[in-house]
């Protein structure tokens, strides 16, 4: 598809809203229900179009998962370049932040843009924040160029989901998302031996650069798909989408989540809970948050959140699963390398090995369980109870690693996480995918994507906020005569080169007490999404309770309990 595809009559935004809630109202609310399948109007891809859409999709997810990865093996060498472990979290949290803030905005975009623009569009602009982080003189021009990396990755992720989704049927849909959670699962497994490799042999600035000619293969693929049948655009001007964007909602949501970000960084660290500052922070938080909903309430179909389709119980039950799980894993993937640096005292090469069973179980899983959803629909509310309980049981275990802990634990407790996770984020997408009518594709698969960056937003600050108050605690309990100072701007690889061999010890107890928390923290996580989940009892018992015939747009009453 290209830039002459989209058609030349317009529209005012005002008619693309009434159009919109339209199509909602002519089927009801609850045209969104689980009773109702997508509406194929069109015909399905060619398998030549099948093939290149696919290419794109694995190839996408392999510089992102790459990207994702690599970057946990390096965190430990860039706080012994830039300094201090107060900014770690923003190495992970600011990709997460712009991720999560912008991606509706992509799904906007994908209504009224050819899905080829688009997705070009996000790819340059990811390509854009990889150089910048590689050549960064500081921590801050890293964190800039993160955050720029992450508003280009919610577009292509969301961008390669929706050609598998106008390509592909219902019915094998499991399996081409499947196969990208096992793209997503190869460049993970690669991400920390190549990251660790780079940071120890050549550079941590690599774990960068690596993006820039693997994404020409990404490109050369994207350029070669033609037009999808099914991805058709709605008219309107470039004034009519930038209104639809709703970028005042975007900024919103994304102030909010620095002001929870900096209180959280400050917070028992180097202000103290009750500092004006950090109150200030909190009470920002709120408040832009309600000014965020009020806002998303008055825009309706134009919002980052459209109303319409997030008071339905299947697509914010589903973003609350993602929200919660996938917090869980980014938080498990930046932290386990730190254990294996700190604790165990090796480098960042072998720390890279030694996570590969988690992501290595998320490849080998995904399309096994992929095949097994597709195939019983119906019971995906036991594969989520099922499978959040593995995570749950998974994020405990890793509680009890410390430095005696034998290495067919840490084996076992992340092929155990690995199957688990690998197997959980796949319910949302597939349910959600399914139950929306076309036109409300774009902006419901956005969703889904936004909550998981925001749950590794979210997740990866207050699990850095929990790690470094536990660790200046614990150090002033055990070692009040180190300098905590030199604690927190010595990196985990250079522990036992900065401190005497009498006091690295002491040092590796704090680190110890600090991932206690983390895991504590990634437990409670999990939980909250699991017990969440349980509600989908409630809306199973609902609809075997509907009359049949109802106003399920004509259809039968029969319920599909995916959620």
């Amino acid at each position: 598809m290209d830039s002459s595809e989209a058609p030349s009559t317009t529209r005012s935004s005002t008619d693309i809203e009434k159009n919109a809630q339209a199509e909602g109202q002519a089927s009801g609310t609850d045209s969104l229900s689980p009773q109702t399948e997508p509406k194929e109007e069109v015909q399905q891809a060619t398998a030549l179009q099948l093939v290149l859409v696919m290419t794109v999709a694995i190839t996408s997810v392999l510089v992102i998962g790459l990207d994702q990865t690599i970057v946990a093996t390096a965190i430990p060498r860039i706080t012994d370049e830039f300094k201090g472990l107060d900014k770690v979290s923003w190495y992970g949290s600011s990709y997460f932040l712009t991720s999560a803030a912008m991606t509706p905005a992509w799904g906007k975009l994908f209504r009224y843009i050819p899905l080829k623009t688009a997705y070009l569009a996000a790819f340059f602009v990811f390509e854009l924040g990889s150089l910048i982080c590689g050549v960064a003189p500081n921590a801050d021009a890293l964190i800039v160029g993160r955050a720029i990396a992450g508003l280009g990755v919610g577009g292509m992720l969301t961008g390669c989901l929706m050609m598998i989704t106008y390509a592909m049927p219902p019915a094998t849909r499991p399996m081409g998302f499947s196969s990208v959670v096992t793209g997503y699962g190869i460049a993970a497994a690669l991400g920390p031996l190549i990251g660790g490799a780079f940071t120890e042999h050549v550079s941590w600035r690599w774990c960068f650069y690596i993006n820039l000619p693997i994404g020409v293969l990404t490109l050369a693929a994207i350029i070669f798909v033609p037009k999808l049948e099914a991805a058709k655009t709605q008219p309107a001007t470039i004034k009519e989408i930038i209104l639809q964007l709703d970028l005042v909602g975007a900024s919103l949501l994304m102030g909010a989540i620095v002001a929870i970000i900096l209180a959280l960084q400050y917070a028992g660290q180097t202000l103290p809970w009750g500092s004006a500052t950090v109150i200030g922070l909190l009470v920002g938080f709120f408040l832009i948050i309600a000014a965020f909903c009020a806002w998303q309430v008055y825009l309706g179909e134009k919002a980052v959140l459209v109303p319409r389709l997030m008071k339905t119980y299947p697509l914010w039950a589903n973003a609350t699963w993602q929200f919660f799980f996938s917090g869980a894993y980014f938080i498990s993937l930046y932290y386990l390398p730190l254990y294996f640096q700190s604790v165990s005292g090796v480098s960042p090469g072998e720390s890279g090995v030694r996570n590969l069973p988690l992501v290595l179980a998320v490849c080998l899983v995904s399309i096994p369980a992929g095949k097994v959803q597709g195939m019983w629909p119906s019971s995906i509310v036991w594969f989520k109870t099922l499978f959040g309980a593995l995570v749950i049981i998974t994020c405990a275990l890793f509680y009890t690693m410390d430095e005696n802990t034998s290495t067919g634990q840490w084996i076992g407790f992340q092929i155990l996480g690995g199957a688990a996770w690998a197997s959980a984020w796949q319910c949302a997408m597939l349910t959600v995918q399914r139950d929306q009518e076309p036109a409300d594709l774009p902006i419901a698969t956005s969703t889904i994507s936004l909550t998981q960056f925001l749950g590794g937003a979210i997740g990866v600050s207050i699990a850095q906020m929990l790690f470094n108050n536990r660790l200046l605690s614990s150090l002033a309990e055990s070692a009040p005569d180190i300098d905590t100072a030199v604690v927190l701007h010595t990196g985990a690889t250079e522990l036992r080169n900065v401190f005497s061999p009498e006091d690295v010890p002491r040092v590796v107890s704090a680190y110890l007490a600090g991932l206690h928390w983390v895991w504590i923290f990634v437990t409670v996580f999990a939980s909250i999404g699991w017990v969440l989940s349980l509600l989908d009892y409630v809306y199973m018992r609902d609809l075997l309770r509907a009359p049949a015939g109802g106003k399920e747009s004509g259809k039968s009453a029969e319920p599909v309990i995916a959620h």
